[in-house]
C-alpha cells in the first residue's frame, strides 16, 4: 500500500462512494452502556416498534424472562435481559438492565477522575444522577457490519434520550450525549468513525504520543504515533481519524507499508499497544528519512492542496 492518500476531512471519504465487504466483524468485546438518569425507565415499546412510531427505533424487542407478556412492552424497564432486533433480523443486541450498584458504578468516583475534567457540564451532571444501567452487546451482526453498528447506535440514543443519560463506549474511553450519536454521515452503508473511536494523546518519555482507542472492536489494529511537537498534537489526532476511516473503508495497511505525504512518507511498524489498551495489536507511524514533524506537515500541505485544487 504504497503511498496511501489520506483524506483528513471525513466527509471527503464518500467521494469514493459505496464500499464493498468490509472485511471484519465486530469483536465481542464491543459493548455500549446507557447510564440512565431518570425513573422510572422508557418502556420497551418506547424504544423500538416495527414501524419506528413516535421517534422509536424500527426493529423488534422481547423480554427475555420467564413468564413474560406482551403487556410488558409497555410498562418501564426493569433489572433483567432483553432481546432487540433489527428488521431485518440479522442483528440482534442483548440489553441487559441493572443498578448502578449491580454494575458497580460510582457517580462520585466517576466524576472526581481526571477524565472527567474534560466533560462539558451536562455530561458531568447526568453521570453524577445515574441510577441505572443497559448495557448493550451483539448476539448476532449484519455480515456488512454498518448497519449493526448503527444499529445499536440509534438504540443507545434513542435509550439515552428517554432517560436522560449518556452513552458509555468503555472501548473507545468516551461519554456521549444522545443527540451526539449517530452522527449525521453514519448509516446502512457508511459509518463515521468518530461514532466508535476516539484518540487520546499524553506526554510521553519521548514528547507527546497520540493512540487511537476503539479500532479493536472490529478485531482491527489500533494506530499511534510519538515524538511529535506539542503544537500539532491536533494534526496527529486528525491523521489517525483519517487512518481509522480508510481502515473501515478497506484500505488498512499492513507493517512495511507506507501512507502519508509523497515527499516523506510514513512506514507502518508494529506498535507497543496504546495507553489502556495495552496488550491489543497496534500499528505505529514511524517517519521515513525524516522526523515526525517534518512528516505530519507534508502530509497536512499535500492535503490541502489537493483539497484546494479538488483532486
Amino acid at each position: 500500500m504504497d503511498s496511501l492518500r489520506l483524506q483528513p476531512r471525513i466527509v471527503d471519504i464518500l467521494k469514493f462512494g459505496k464500499h464493498r465487504t468490509p472485511g471484519f466483524g465486530i469483536s465481542r468485546s464491543y459493548y455500549l452502556s446507557v447510564l440512565a438518569a431518570r425513573a422510572p425507565l422508557p418502556s420497551l415499546a418506547e424504544v423500538v416498534t416495527p414501524k419506528g412510531e413516535d421517534g422509536s427505533v424500527m426493529g423488534f424487542g422481547v423480554p427475555l424472562s420467564k413468564g413474560a407478556t406482551k403487556e410488558q412492552l409497555r410498562t418501564p424497564l426493569e433489572r433483567g435481559a432483553y432481546a432487540i432486533a433489527a428488521p431485518d433480523q440479522k442483528t440482534v443486541v442483548r440489553m441487559l438492565v441493572m443498578s448502578k450498584e449491580e454494575a458497580g458504578f460510582s457517580p462520585p468516583a466517576c466524576i472526581e477522575s481526571a477524565r472527567a475534567l474534560s466533560m462539558p457540564d451536562e455530561v458531568r451532571e447526568r453521570l453524577l444522577s445515574t441510577w441505572s444501567l443497559a448495557q448493550l452487546t451483539f448476539e448476532s451482526h449484519h455480515p456488512m457490519v454498518f448497519p449493526a453498528v448503527r444499529f445499536v447506535l440509534q438504540l443507545a440514543s434513542r435509550i439515552a434520550e428517554l432517560s436522560h443519560g449518556v452513552i458509555a463506549d468503555p472501548i473507545a474511553r468516551s461519554y456521549r450525549l444522545p443527540n451526539e450519536l449517530p452522527s449525521v454521515l453514519t448509516t446502512d452503508e457508511f459509518l463515521d468513525v468518530r461514532d466508535v473511536l476516539t484518540v487520546k494523546a499524553v506526554d510521553s518519555e519521548s514528547g507527546p504520543w497520540a493512540f487511537t482507542m476503539g479500532m479493536q472492536k472490529f478485531n482491527l489494529p489500533e494506530y499511534e504515533l510519538r515524538g511529535f511537537a506539542p503544537s500539532l498534537t491536533p494534526l496527529a489526532s486528525e491523521l489517525l481519524y483519517a487512518l481509522g476511516q480508510q481502515s473501515l473503508l478497506g484500505e488498512r495497511p499492513a507493517v512495511g507499508d507506507t501512507l502519508g505525504s509523497v515527499a516523506v512518507p510514513f512506514a507502518i511498524a508494529l506498535g507497543a499497544g496504546p495507553g489502556p489498551a495495552s496488550g491489543v495489536l497496534c500499528h505505529r507511524l514511524v517517519p521515513t528519512g525524516s522526523s515526525v514533524d517534518d512528516a505530519l506537515q507534508l502530509w497536512a500541505a499535500e492535503e490541502a492542496n489537493e483539497q484546494e485544487t479538488g483532486l
